[in-house]
């Protein structure tokens, strides 16, 4: 590989340029042109930059995979349908957030511009290579984050979220600098590539080994803070419950997003090589601490969301057991190297965005109804009391949404499971298929009792009905018939999965 950067290998990232154009253009046009009252002209110039993000994803985003910054970045399907998805999130939480702006204390153009400059660390990450490139990538997205998470200060507990989720931040960087530290001191170097040839080569000393393996245990670790792993998930309630409910709903899918697919690129490359559940005392244990983190993610989530009463709380602690559902397509991978396992946890992590925003769409949506004097609290279970029948279609979606959560046939959340335990039983992993599938019957029990609250709960007519309008909540009701759809059909989205991850190690 030479150093050269060719301008021809720039298509495959034009939708990660448009992206970060498109954020300085949102403040430029702000500042050049400022617009009083409603910021109508920022949000639809943002929904105009993530269309062209999409319209870049060409078949140079898809193709066969190269490295567009030798050594830094790679473009190939993986990455390819990773932007597809965090583009997708970012029209979704832009649809989520307009009914209610104002309520939602989200009307301002600095917040359109750090959900696109977030996107972009996400995108960019999805594609990284490289140790120190994917440091950049976390705290670009990261940074913007953290202040999104405290932007509507109007409600309960949202400073309080903002630096419940900075601070743990900050040791997560930490941990994941001292570990790309321990790894460039024991390879002289910071390519993904260049550590798998250093663990390979036969002239590597044991000290040297350690280190290594020691470097790349504390950067997983920083990993599992950014997706919500117990026991890293400490923040994910409060930051959920205080910030915007479309962002809460961003923070959840699209750092689940961009998080699982850099270390499903990651441990993909150093599975071979360190062999992690048949090799030497080192290597084995570091894979049983992976496989670990996944049945503690799933019980401790699961558990703690049945005492919920905060409908966001409860999401909350969903989030974080569906991150160690995920957890476990990449123990398939890591236990067999297997591209089963790969194109399973990317199948999981789309149906998952869309069960996420069918939720908490749908939550903004009660939201941005609510009277003055209620803003500011969170939504609670006894809010959505009778709205299965006060408002059918706002009703129907999110019961849709609560059974394809809890994996329930015929949605896509069943479809999803069955693929992703599918991927893990072939590599050899029955216990951790059992202890998951005995946590998706766990769960069932708080996602049906909010579709009792729904239906079978005398109406609460203080809280007001959902401002369930316009093209907003017609997004939602999309996901929602995404999700019965390939419960249905999930030929397709088995198959979409597959094209993505194929040669993606290669």
């Amino acid at each position: 590989m030479n150093g050269v950067i060719s301008m021809n290998n720039l298509p495959g990232i034009y939708p990660d340029l448009v992206v970060l154009l498109g954020a300085f253009a949102v403040l430029a046009l702000e500042l050049l042109w400022p617009q009083k009252g409603s910021k109508t002209r920022v949000l639809y110039v943002s929904m105009a930059v993530l269309g062209l993000g999409l319209l870049g994803l060409g078949a140079r985003s898809w193709g066969m995979p190269q490295e567009v910054f030798p050594g830094f970045l790679r473009v190939d399907g993986l990455s390819g349908m990773a932007k597809f998805i965090l583009l997708g999130i970012g029209i979704l939480t832009l649809a989520a957030g307009k009914s209610g702006s104002r309520n939602l204390g989200l009307d301002h153009a600095e917040y359109y511009a750090l959900l696109l400059f977030a996107l972009f660390g996400m995108m960019q990450l999805c594609g990284s290579v490289n140790f120190l490139g994917t440091f950049v990538d976390l705290e670009t997205f990261s940074l913007a984050m953290y202040v999104l998470a405290g932007f509507n200060k109007r409600l309960a507990g949202n400073r309080e979220a903002a630096l419940k989720y900075f601070l743990p931040g900050a040791f997560a960087a930490a941990f994941f600098l001292f570990g790309l530290a321990l790894v460039f001191g024991a390879t002289g170097s910071v390519r993904y590539q260049d550590f798998v040839t250093a663990w390979q080569s036969p002239a590597l000393r044991e000290a040297q080994r350690a280190l290594m393996l020691a470097g790349l245990g504390l950067m997983l670790a920083a990993f599992a803070f950014k997706v919500g792993l117990v026991p890293f998930h400490f923040w994910v309630p409060d930051v959920y419950e205080g910030a915007s409910t479309p962002v809460s709903a961003f923070l959840s899918a699209g750092a689940k997003v961009a998080g699982m697919v850099a270390l499903l690129r990651l441990v993909g490359l150093v599975a071979d090589p360190l062999d992690f559940f048949q090799a030497g005392p080192s290597s084995y244990a570091l894979g049983r601490v992976l496989l670990l983190l996944s049945v503690l993610t799933m019980m401790v989530g699961n558990l703690a969301a049945l005492r919920q009463k905060s409908v966001k709380r409860m999401l909350a602690y969903s989030s974080v057991a569906h991150s160690g559902y995920a957890l476990v397509g990449l123990v398939a991978v890591l236990g067999g190297h297997s591209p089963d396992g790969a194109s399973a946890l990317m199948a999981y992590v789309l149906v998952y965005v869309l069960m996420n925003f069918a939720a908490f769409g749908l939550v903004a949506a009660l939201e941005a109804g609510w009277p003055q004097a209620l803003l500011g609290r969170p939504p609670m279970l006894e809010d959505f009391n009778g709205l299965g029948f006060a408002k059918p279609v706002f009703g129907a979606a999110l019961a849709l949404a609560m059974f394809s959560m809890a994996g329930l046939p015929p949605t896509a959340g069943f479809t999803a499971k069955f693929f992703l335990f599918k991927s893990a039983v072939e590599a050899g992993q029955v216990g951790l298929v059992v202890v998951a599938v005995l946590n998706s019957v766990l769960s069932a029990a708080y996602y049906l009792r909010l579709v009792v609250h729904l239906y079978m709960r005398p109406a609460a007519r203080e809280a007001g009905l959902p401002l369930f309008e316009g093209w907003g909540a017609w997004m939602t009701v999309f996901c929602a018939l995404l999700l019965l759809f390939w419960g249905l059909l999930p030929q397709s989205l088995i198959n979409l999965s597959q094209a993505a991850t194929m040669g993606i190690w290669h």
